[in-house]
């Protein structure tokens, strides 16, 4: 089981936009929303897919992932997981 502290903000401003979560999980993050459970979280899956990976391990089409988050209220309500990657070679940046 993955032990990530996962830091939820309480204001909204703190958080990043559905296209900002999915640039940071091209980085090498890994991306939760507000309407996640604590311990919920998701990545690209390490097989350089570009498939989803959620914390249990299972891998999900991104299509179907989004399909399911595409009301109003997923696009405001994303924030990185922590730890963040400690790759060095990784562009930490999160600037377009």
């Amino acid at each position: 089981m993955d032990t990530h502290t996962i830091i939820k903000p309480k204001q909204t401003s703190s958080m990043m936009t559905k296209a900002e979560a999915i640039q940071a999980m091209e980085q090498g993050y890994k991306v939760t929303h507000r309407f996640m459970e604590l311990n919920e979280y998701v990545m690209l899956a390490s097989d350089g897919s570009k498939r989803i990976e959620n914390e249990e391990g299972y891998i999900i089409n991104p299509a179907i992932f989004w399909h399911d988050r595409r009301e109003s209220q997923w696009e405001l309500g994303w924030e990185i997981t922590f730890p963040v990657p400690t790759d060095k070679n990784k562009n930490t940046s999160l600037k377009n």
